[in-house]
């Protein structure tokens, strides 16, 4: 999909269902699932609910912090106001970015080993 998409070639149904190998990608009625679930004119009315949900979670976070370790109001007031602040500066294009998430499961992946120490999992490259 990314060679397609860097290529200018529009990334439909129609053009998917012509590369090779298709049932390595999951077949045809696989894609067109993930086409069905596509909604990119929903797109950033989720990313703004996903953003105020961390935003929520991150206010909660600091006035448990500031409760806990007495801070002062100006303290508080300081780590608020960096949550609205926080712009999100690595946009890039829905079509690179769901290529990129349609893509991950075929990528090849570092693979971590671990161990139980005292009964804790510790991780080890």
């Amino acid at each position: 999909m990314m060679e397609f998409t860097q290529c200018g070639k529009g990334i439909d149904l129609i053009t998917l269902s012509m590369i090779e190998n298709l049932e390595f990608y999951g077949g045809i009625s696989y894609l067109s699932e993930l086409q069905a679930h596509a909604d990119v004119e929903k797109f950033n009315e989720i990313e703004d609910l996903i953003l105020e949900a961390w935003k929520e979670r991150e206010k909660n976070n600091i006035l448990f912090l500031a409760a806990k370790n007495d801070w002062e109001i100006e303290k508080v007031i300081a780590e608020l106001d960096k949550i609205n602040e926080i712009k999100i500066d690595d946009h890039k294009s829905i079509t690179d970015a769901l290529a990129e998430m349609y893509e991950a499961p075929w990528q090849e992946k570092e693979l971590f080993t671990s161990a139980t120490i005292n009964g804790r999992m510790s991780w080890c490259i």
